[in-house]
C-alpha cells in the first residue's frame, strides 16, 4: 500500500509539470483573427490561455456583448450592433438625440456625440426678460418685475424711481393715495370702494334683514324688525307682550300656574297679576327696559 500510494504522487507531479489538466478553468472569448477582423467569432479557452489571447486582440466575453467595439464606425452619430447572424450590421442607423426639452435644439456631432443647445430668446428690449416656454418651446418675453414705485429704465434695464408724485392732485375722495409709476392707487376705509374710493358700499344690497327694513350705514347697517321679531338680523321671534284690555295675560290658567309677570307692548313697562285675576301696567325706573328671561326691570 505505501508503495501504491507513492506511485499515485508520482504521478501528479508529472502531470503538473507538463503543463494544466484538461478539467482547468474555461473562459468565454470573442476571437478576433489578425488580418480577418470582420470574421470574429465566439471561442472557449483555457484561463491560463486568456493573456495570450488578449495580446493579439481578442475581447473578454461573447461577441454579442461586444458589438459596440467590435462594430464601431468611428462615428458618434450612428448606432453600432451586431446582426442576428452574429456579425456587423449592414446599416448604422442614427442615435436619438431628442432630450425631450422644448427649449433645446437637438443635433449631433460626428466626433462627440449628441449635443443639445439651450434656445436662443432674444428681443434687444432690457426691460423684458428674455426666456423660453417649457410647455410650448416658444420665445417669450414678460417684463422685469420692478416694486410698485418704480419703473424699468430702457436704456439700462435697471429698476428707477420715476420721480413723479402722482397724488399731489389729491385724487381719492376718501383713504390714503399711494402713488405709482404710471398713475396712483387709493387704499379706501371700511364701507367704501372704487377707483377713488367715491363709492359706498350698500350693505343692504344682500338683504340682511329676514324680517324687517334694512336701513344702510356707512360700512354697516341697521335693521327695523317686524313686530314680533329681534335680533341684529330680526331673526329672532320675539315673546309676545301683552296690555290690560285686548290681550289680557291674567288669564285663570296663567294665575293657577304661578305666572304673574308678563312683557308690556311698552318695553319700558310690564304687566303685573294678581292672584284674583287683576291686571295692572307697571313701569319700569328711569332707564330700565322689562327683560322677560329674568322678570325684572334691567338697564
Amino acid at each position: 500500500n505505501r508503495m501504491k500510494r507513492l506511485s499515485i504522487c508520482t504521478l501528479l507531479l508529472a502531470l503538473l509539470s507538463f503543463g494544466a489538466p484538461a478539467w482547468a478553468a474555461k473562459v468565454t472569448i470573442c476571437h478576433v483573427p489578425p488580418g480577418n477582423a470582420a470574421n470574429f467569432h465566439t471561442i472557449t479557452i483555457s484561463d491560463n490561455a486568456l493573456p495570450a489571447h488578449l495580446g493579439h486582440g481578442d475581447l473578454v466575453g461573447a461577441c454579442s456583448a461586444n458589438c459596440s467595439q467590435l462594430c464601431n464606425d468611428g462615428n458618434a452619430c450612428t448606432i453600432d450592433a451586431c446582426d442576428a447572424g452574429g456579425h456587423c450590421a449592414a446599416t448604422h442607423p442614427p442615435v436619438n438625440c431628442n432630450d425631450s426639452n422644448a427649449c433645446t435644439t437637438d443635433s449631433c456631432n460626428p466626433a462627440t456625440g449628441c449635443v443639445s443647445a439651450p434656445k436662443t430668446c432674444v428681443d434687444g428690449n432690457l426691460c423684458t426678460v428674455d426666456s423660453c416656454d417649457p410647455i410650448t418651446g416658444n420665445c417669450v418675453f414678460p417684463p422685469v418685475a420692478c416694486s410698485t414705485d418704480q419703473t424699468c429704465n430702457p436704456a439700462n434695464g435697471n429698476c428707477e424711481s420715476s420721480g413723479v408724485d402722482n397724488c399731489l392732485s389729491d385724487p381719492c375722495f376718501r383713504g390714503t393715495c399711494v402713488s405709482q409709476p404710471n398713475g396712483f392707487t387709493c387704499q379706501c376705509p371700511p364701507g367704501y370702494t372704487g377707483d377713488s374710493c367715491e363709492i359706498d358700499i350698500d350693505e343692504c344690497e344682500s338683504n340682511p334683514c329676514l324680517n324687517g327694513d334694512c336701513t344702510d350705514q356707512v360700512n354697516g347697517y341697521q335693521c327695523s324688525c317686524l313686530p314680533g321679531f329681534t335680533g341684529p338680523n330680526c331673526e329672532i321671534e320675539a315673546s309676545p307682550t301683552y296690555n290690560c284690555t285686548d290681550r289680557n295675560p291674567c288669564t285663570p290658567e296663567n294665575i293657577s300656574d304661578g305666572n304673574f309677570y308678563f312683557a308690556a307692548d311698552d318695553p319700558h313697562q310690564f304687566i303685573q297679576c294678581s292672584p284674583n285675576g287683576g291686571c295692572f301696567i307697571m313701569r319700569c325706573g328711569p332707564g330700565e327696559s322689562w327683560d322677560p328671561s329674568s322678570t325684572a326691570c334691567n338697564p
